[in-house]
This record gives structure tokens, sequence and C-alpha cells, in this order.
């Protein structure tokens, strides 16, 4: 038999031993037999390492830690710093108007021409091409050209390079409103629908206007301006229209801003009460003498049939539930588009949304809640549920209605609030 020894080191792990003990490996024909060594000393108690010998406790030295930096805390980021109108003196002759902010503008670049946030070079020299082209142009030429210059931006995957727009109005005594930035994430043309508010204004008060860009850094002031909008309400008009491009209003291209007045019609002309054009006419068309107020006009909840009338699935062809959203007119299609759309929920036949929505109703206007199913092809109508005319309309305490058996909508909550209550 072939013998081959070899020497390998094995530690014994948990026998205390300082040293490893030698063993012999034999090779037999492939096969591999370990032959331990001598088997370690038994140690007494006390002993380690060689025998009869103490163990003295070692005491680890102490290490100096050093005490930990102070990191430098990161500037705060400044909050816009909205500036205020001047004082309103002199006699007031105060009526009640809704103000909103409807739509703002902004051009692609700064006055320093760079991106509103960091962007290529390639981004850049595209907002830029789109600002020489767009300064005389009207606000539809500005809005296509904005659409392009957003597509041509997620090519380049920069889109974050254009403004988080958000708006403030003041008016004095307190009136102000924000229109925030959800509505401008990316854009340079932004929309609100309900960023709207009841205020009472004298011809000659004025209103200090900014708009902003929403940064992390802090916000940053795209441009302001001061002014007494009621002396430019024009009759028959219910807003007004501020061209940058004409007015000292920093890189503001546009701003709309809506003046409708609250006080009941009872003759023809411009925003305000009795006469027949400018400020202190009437506006709006509405009835004479119909009382008129803002109404806040939340779309709670819905629960809606399995099945649609004939039968069938919502979702033709995988039988899944309901994508419902909810329009709500004025007076049904008579409105020329709705005040407020909710979101889709996708398949659900309980759908939850609360939504708010905000909207000038007279006394004698009803309400159109238009439940749809969302289709690829085409968005079908679940129920179209309606009130009463909106002063004879019985409401619970907090403004809750629930509507019943409009279609294959077996019920909707709503909640329908009056400015000031």
């Amino acid at each position: 038999m072939k013998r081959i020894a070899l020497l390998a080191i094995l530690l014994l792990a948990g026998c205390g031993a300082q040293k490893p003990e030698v063993a012999e490996l034999t090779v037999d024909g492939g096969l591999v037999t370990a032959n331990p060594g001598p088997a370690p000393a038994t140690m007494a108690p006390g002993e380690q390492g060689g025998a009869g010998e103490a163990a003295k406790p070692v005491t680890p030295p102490k290490e100096e830690t050093a005490p930990p930096k102070e990191e430098p805390s990161a500037p705060k980021a400044e909050k816009a710093k909205f500036p205020t109108p001047p004082a309103n003196t002199g006699s007031r002759n105060p009526q009640k108007y809704v103000v909103s902010i409807n739509k703002v503008m902004v051009l692609p670049i700064k006055d320093d021409g760079s991106c509103w946030d960091e962007c290529s070079a390639n981004a850049n020299q595209a907002a830029a091409g789109v600002a020489s082209q767009v300064g005389g142009g009207g606000a539809t030429e500005f809005e296509l050209a904005a659409k392009g210059l957003e597509i041509a931006l997620k090519a380049l995957k920069s889109t974050e390079s254009l403004p988080d727009v958000f708006a403030h109005i003041d008016c004095g005594n307190g009136q102000r409103i924000l229109a925030p930035a959800n509505a401008g994430w990316n854009r340079l043309v932004a929309k609100w629908d309900n960023a709207k508010k009841e205020m009472s204004l004298d011809v000659n008060d004025q209103c200090a206007i900014s708009v902003w860009d929403q940064d992390d850094a802090g916000d940053e002031k795209i441009g302001q301006i001061i002014l007494a909008p009621l002396k430019r309400l024009a009759a028959g008009q219910d807003r007004i229209t501020i061209l940058g491009t004409k007015e000292d209003f920093g890189q503001v291209f546009l701003a709309e801003i809506g003046l409708r007045s609250l006080q009941p019609a009872s003759g023809t002309g411009g925003a305000g009460g009795t006469g027949t054009g400018g400020a202190g006419g009437v506006s709006g068309g509405a009835k004479p003498g119909v009382p008129q107020a803002l109404y806040s006009v939340e779309v709670v909840k819905a629960k809606i049939r399995d099945k649609k009338k004939d039968g069938s699935s919502w979702d033709a062809f995988v039988g899944k539930p309901a994508d419902p959203f909810v329009e709500v007119y004025v007076n049904g299609y008579v409105s020329p588009k709705p005040f407020a759309t909710t979101p889709v929920v996708k398949d659900n036949q309980q759908p939850v949304w609360s939504y708010k929505g905000s909207e000038v109703l007279k006394d004698t206007d009803r309400l159109h809640f238009m439940v749809f199913d969302k289709d690829a092809a085409s968005d079908d109508l679940v129920g179209e549920c309606k009130t009463e005319p909106i002063a004879k309309q019985k409401l619970a305490a907090d403004g809750t209605l629930v509507l019943k058996d409009c279609g294959q909508v077996e019920s909707l909550e709503v909640r329908i609030v009056k400015s000031g209550q």
C-alpha cells in the first residue's frame, strides 16, 4: 500500500489551544484518511497555555474617539414671499365678486437665458428657440409652441427643466388666493379650475398678483404686478387678461384672472350692480333679480350596479368592473363644459373620490352629475343624477346629499356648501 504523508494545520476551535496540532493524512487508492495527532492536554481551571501558569487578565487599551463632526446644515429653502398691494384708502363702495386665477403662461427660460431647472445644452437651446418665437404671438400660438417644446424636452429626457408654476393674488383686507403647483408641474401653461374665492372689491382696489416656480432649493419668483382689476374689466366680461409682453410682469407671458359678480342681475353690462357697462354693471347674463353665490361642490362616492342596463359587463372583453368618473355641469349640457371632473377610479363599483370643485350658482340653477365608465373606444354613460334648484334643494347640516337610482348608479353622495356657511 502506497502511503503519502501530508501535514495539515488544524485549528482546534473551542479548546483554547495556542498552537496548531499536526495530523497525518494518508492517501490510499484515492481515499483520504485523517490520522489525528496527539490529543490536546486538558488544562486545569485557571490555566491557559503552559502548565501551572495562571491566566493573566488583559485590559484592552482605551480607544480615544474623536468627537463626531458636525455636518453643516443645509440652508433652508426659502418659501415665496408674496407681495402685498397698497392699502386701499378713501371711501369704498365694495361689491361681491368671485375672483379666480384661471390660467398662467410662463416663458420657457429665465431672463438670464438659463432653464428654470437643470437642463442639458440641447434642452436649453430648444427652450431658447421657442422663447424667441413666441414673444410677439398670442395665447393660442403660445400654447401650441409650449406643447411642442414639452414633446421635444420629453425626447431629450429634460421635461424637469420646465417650471413648477404656482400663483398668488392678494387684494388686501385678508382676501387672498393661492393657485397650487400641482396643476403646473413641469409646464409652461398652468390652468386651475378651483382657485376661486369670494371677495368684496371696490373699483379702485388694487391687487398684487405674483407667479412662482416651486423648487426644493427655494421658490423663485417668475413675475409680479400690482393693478386695479375692476378698472380693466370690460363691459359684459367676467375676466381680464394681463399680457406680460406689454407690461412689466417678469417672465410671465400671460395671466388670466376671473372676476364674476355676485350681485343680483338687474340690467345689462359689466360686472357689478345695475348699469350698462364697465365695473358696476352686470355680468354673466343672469336673470334679473336672481341671487347668486359661490358654492363648493364635492363628489364624495358612488355605488354602481354590477351590470349595464342590457345585462352585459362594463368591460365587455374581460368582464371587469367599471372605471367610473364624474363630470359636474350647471343645468346639464347647457353649460359649455363641466366645472369639475373627478379622476378615474379603475375597476371599482363603489368608487370614492372626495373631489372638490367650485362654481357660482344662481338660486334657480340645478347641478347635473354625469357618471361615466372610462373606455378606450368611447366612455359609457352610467347615469345622470340631478338636484333640485339649488335654493330649494334639501341638504344635511354639512351639505351632504345622496342621489339615488340614476340609471345604473344606485347611489351618489355629494356635498354642496354655500360660501360663507
